[in-house]
């Protein structure tokens, strides 16, 4: 959460664009359906959604990181490792 906060906050700086701009928005989407997928898959134990919930976390961090790779190398970066855990969280599902 660390990197990806850093991440994050050298994008905002470097395109001198608000927290909720744009670029940032697959970013936000990713860090919201992480949390909702912690939520299916653990707290209501419902695997089916928490895959389907999952894939769409997986997308939004491939959507992040690319767009971070594009505006700013350093930040995309350090969207690598969520991309890992979230590839291996989608197989563990």
């Amino acid at each position: 959460y660390i990197l990806m906060s850093v991440a994050a906050w050298r994008i905002h700086r470097k395109e001198q664009a608000g927290y909720f701009s744009p670029i940032l928005k697959p970013w936000w989407l990713q860090l919201i359906l992480g949390l909702l997928w912690s939520i299916c898959f653990f707290g209501l134990q419902l695997p089916e959604l928490g895959f389907a919930v999952i894939v769409a976390v997986w997308l939004a961090a491939m959507t992040t990181l690319r767009r971070f790779l594009c505006t700013e190398r350093i930040a995309g970066y350090m969207i690598v490792p969520l991309a890992l855990w979230v590839s291996f969280a989608t197989y563990l599902n």
